[in-house]
C-alpha cells in the first residue's frame, strides 16, 4: 500500500527492539503497518521536532539570537512537551542545533545561556527565504481558514495551535498579519 514511499522505506530500514522475545523486529509488518513501538518513536520525534523548530524561532529573535534556558521557560505551554521533560534535557539532545554556554548574572552566579550553532542559523535564513517565497500562498490558506469559520473571525491562540499545520513562522503575527491589513485585521474580542 505505502510501497515507494520515502518514509516507508526508512521505516523498513529501522528494527524495533521487543523486549518479551527479546529479539528486533522491523518497525513496518507485512500489513504496511507500523508497530505501536514504531508509532510510540514517530510521535516523540514529531513532538521534538515541533519543539526544537519553535526553540529555534524564539531564539533566532531574541536580542543578539542568546537567551538565558530560564527564558524559555514561559515558552513551555508553547513547546508541547510533557511536565516531566526539562526543557534543558530537549535542547542537550541536539548539540549540532545549540550551544550552551555560562554567563554570570548580576550577583555572579554562572546562568546558562543558549546560542544557535551556525550550521543552525544557516537552516533557519535558508527556512525563511523558502517562508518568503511561499508567502502568497500561505496568505491565501489563512484566508481560506477564515472563510471557514463563523464571522470571520479566529482568535490568535487558535493560529498559535495551528501554526505548524499551516506553516506559520514564530512571528506570524508581525511578519504576515500586520503587513498584511489590507486583507486582515487585528480586533479584540469580548470575553
Amino acid at each position: 500500500m505505502y510501497s515507494g514511499s520515502l518514509i516507508v522505506n526508512i521505516l523498513n530500514r529501522i528494527a524495533i527492539h521487543d523486549p518479551v522475545s527479546n529479539e528486533l523486529k522491523p518497525a513496518i509488518d507485512s500489513d504496511d503497518k507500523l508497530h505501536p513501538a514504531s508509532q510510540r518513536l514517530v510521535h516523540t520525534r514529531i513532538s521534538d521536532l515541533k519543539a526544537v523548530n519553535l526553540l529555534i524561532s524564539i531564539i533566532s529573535h531574541a536580542p543578539n539570537s542568546c537567551l538565558p534556558i530560564y527564558h524559555l521557560s514561559r515558552c513551555r505551554g508553547q513547546l508541547g512537551l510533557p511536565e516531566d521533560l526539562k526543557i534543558s534535557t530537549v535542547i542537550r539532545r541536539y548539540p549540532n542545533i545549540f550551544s550552551e554556554y555560562h554567563a554570570l548574572d548580576s550577583g555572579g552566579t554562572p546562568v546558562p545561556w543558549l546560542e544557535l550553532t551556525s550550521r543552525a542559523i544557516r537552516l533557519h535564513e535558508e527556512e525563511l527565504a523558502i517562508f518568503y517565497s511561499y508567502h502568497l500562498d500561505i496568505l491565501s490558506r489563512l484566508q481560506k481558514l477564515l472563510m471557514l469559520t463563523r464571522d470571520r473571525v479566529l482568535p490568535l491562540q487558535t493560529l498559535d495551535q495551528l501554526k505548524w499545520d499551516l506553516g506559520l513562522p514564530y512571528n506570524y503575527e508581525e511578519s504576515l498579519i500586520r503587513k498584511s491589513l489590507d486583507i486582515f485585521s487585528l480586533i479584540c474580542l469580548p470575553d
